[in-house]
């Protein structure tokens, strides 16, 4: 896939993909410590806490992020801007296997010729 793709990433499970910027550290920091602000791991506040304090925050954390990405494609680079990188933002406190599915919608440019170089069919 090389010219007017897009790529769509899906993520099998709660963490939430995003695009961010990619130069500080502390962006990611930063948004890791607001969702837990606001979505605090205590488990006085939630009734769902089978897999542990951080399983209903997860959940909640999970419907207030994204859970794909468009991403297009030209020339076969992704069009992000000159900072930003992708991440996968983690919603649970404990180690996870994560399962990331890409699907690629477009179609692909042919590839140039060369001179002299005759395209027969059949």
């Amino acid at each position: 896939m090389t010219h007017g793709t897009s790529i769509r990433a899906t993520i099998a499970a709660q963490p939430g993909p995003l695009i961010q910027e990619n130069v500080s550290p502390d962006v990611r920091r930063d948004l890791g410590a607001f969702l837990h602000r606001i979505v605090p791991e205590n488990i006085a506040l939630y009734r769902h806490n089978d897999e542990g304090p951080d399983d209903m925050p997860a959940h909640i954390k999970s419907a207030l992020t994204q859970t794909q990405l468009s991403i297009p494609v030209t020339d076969g680079r992704l069009q992000l801007g000159t900072w930003h990188g992708i991440f996968l933002l983690e919603h649970c406190a404990s180690p996870h296997c994560r399962a990331l599915i890409l699907t690629l919608i477009g179609e692909e440019k042919e590839p140039a010729r060369r001179s002299g170089e005759r395209h027969c069919s059949g």
